[in-house]
């Protein structure tokens, strides 16, 4: 076990099947290897600040934490 584990946001959310039907494609990469423009590095979260406290995936996160001793 780790003591720090670091993902990117969109790797949770993405196990919530209703966002990652949404918006799992090549456009919602945040890069693009072999290509140099102002899209890549960049990212904007497929949902709302307030959608995002309301997501039922919230207590599964929770639980992956504290299962690993992160909470």
């Amino acid at each position: 076990a780790s003591i720090f584990s670091i993902q990117l946001i969109t790797e949770y959310l993405y196990l919530d099947k209703n966002i990652l039907g949404k918006f799992s494609g090549w456009n919602d990469r945040i890069n693009f290897p072999g290509t140099v423009n102002e899209n890549n590095w960049r990212m904007t979260l497929p949902v709302s600040l307030e959608q995002l406290n309301g997501l039922a995936i919230n207590q599964i996160i929770k639980e992956i934490n504290f299962k690993n001793g992160r909470i």
